[in-house]
């Protein structure tokens, strides 16, 4: 009988150092012992990998090889060889832990990648799979400091074994997970793709299921962010385990205050799809004005009102991850204001609306940082009183083009990463006039 080498845990996801802001690419990985989140320019998400990640038990029946056996290669080989001489090798029942040690002779054995996986269940028949990562060997056996490499996946019979998935993507294929995540019994693979760019790296996941010799994939949507953090338990304690997204954020200062996430995805009996979302980060005022002015252009008026209001009242709010001028806090509020003037108008509560925008003119009339955002205001009621709603959001658009919308707006002053507007955004109420 064969031996077969069960690996068995969450593998960490590989996330490379990333260069200063001025850098020309990401950094080699770290070496053992030393703390990659002190190169980071944003702290890195850590998810602690739990006992719920192990594989299924796996079969015992064995591929019997066939004649004439097919040798590795003493040398290894280039990356455009690598898959033709494992796939050869493999189908033809050539021994697995020999193909294991003989990875590792070559330098392509990815061990933060994944490594090695035998005996692993992915389509539920009575022969055991393979799931292995491969790093690129440079011209002397030499890996390159910069991982890059494939992700494979055989499924095995009673004559050896057949390639079922192939991954070739910029880095190298991280295998975060191999575990029943749909409650059929069988193995599914998760791995995550790493992309880094001069400040930030993203990690996309992915994942896939076995139906017979075919691999399909399991997520509904992309799931890909910043320094990502990954883990796989049973979240709601229905026997059934999710996957645990924490996500990052852009290390760039050009990015802006950015919110962190905790995602969790569940089976939904066709893929993984997204279950739960909760913040992780503090909140920038920018931020709840983004929500808001969201939910206004759906229609939530009621929403968006709540939002606006604690943009400015909420005591907890991080106000002080901004590079906009001095007064940012007034103008930001005189325009959440002027937002709840509108929302309540179109919500049908005239006096609500009326009351709101006396408020904004007795509390900030007399500040010039809120001067902008009282003269739309103005505007939008004196158009309002003089007709309806569709035109004194003409009228506000019309004023609002008078302006100058750069990021020395306060408005626009947050950053890539949140909203940037112009004088169409100040009144949607109506389509605007091209």
């Amino acid at each position: 009988m064969l031996s077969h080498h069960l690996r068995r845990g969450l593998l960490a996801l590989l996330v490379p150092l990333t260069l200063g802001l001025h850098g020309c690419g990401p950094m080699p990985p770290a070496e053992p012992g030393i703390d990659p989140a002190a190169a980071e320019p944003t702290p890195r998400p850590t998810v602690a990998p739990t006992e719920t990640t192990q594989p299924t038990a796996a079969p015992t029946a064995t591929p019997a090889p066939t004649q004439p056996p097919v040798a590795l290669p003493d040398e290894p080989p280039a990356r455009a060889e690598l898959r033709a001489a494992v796939g050869a090798y493999l189908a033809a029942g050539g021994d697995v832990a020999a193909l294991e040690e003989r990875l590792r002779a070559w330098g392509a054995y990815a061990e933060e990648q994944g490594g090695f996986w035998a005996g692993l269940d992915l389509n539920g028949d009575a022969h055991g799979d393979i799931v292995l990562t491969a790093r690129d060997v440079g011209g002397e056996g030499v890996p390159a400091l910069i991982p890059t490499g494939i992700l494979l996946a055989y499924l095995g019979d009673e004559h050896g074994y057949a390639e079922t998935l192939y991954v070739d993507e910029e880095g190298l294929p991280a295998v975060q997970a191999i575990v029943d995540l749909t409650g059929d019994g069988q193995d599914d693979l998760l791995y995550a793709a790493t992309n880094c760019g001069a400040h930030t790296c993203f990690g996309d996941l992915q994942g896939y299921r076995w139906q017979g010799a075919e691999a399909l994939p399991l997520f509904s949507d992309a799931v890909d962010h910043p320094f990502p953090g990954y883990a796989v338990e049973d979240v709601d304690g229905d026997g059934l385990r999710e996957v645990l997204v924490e996500t990052g954020t852009i290390g760039s200062v050009g990015a802006g205050p950015q919110r962190t996430y905790r995602l969790v995805y569940g089976w939904d009996g066709s893929a993984l799809a997204l279950e739960d979302e909760t913040v992780t980060s503090g909140e920038h005022p920018i931020h709840l004005l983004n929500d808001a002015d969201a939910l206004l252009e759906g229609g939530a008026y009621v929403e968006a009102i709540a939002l606006y209001e604690r943009s400015y009242t909420d005591p907890d709010l991080d106000r002080s991850a901004s590079w906009a001028e001095e007064g940012w806090e007034v103008a930001l509020e005189a325009y959440a204001r002027y937002r709840q003037v509108l929302a309540w108008t179109l919500a049908g509560d005239r006096d609500a609306a009326a009351e709101t925008y006396e408020t904004l003119l007795a509390d900030l009339g007399e500040d010039p940082n809120a001067e902008r955002y009282l003269d739309l205001a103005r505007t939008f009621w004196g158009a309002l009183e003089a007709g309806d709603v569709d035109g004194a959001c003409r009228a506000v658009r019309e004023r609002a083009g008078e302006m100058e919308w750069g990021v020395d707006v306060p408005l626009n002053a947050f950053g890539y990463t949140n909203r940037t507007y112009g004088p169409d955004d100040m009144c949607p109420a109506a389509p605007a006039e091209g």
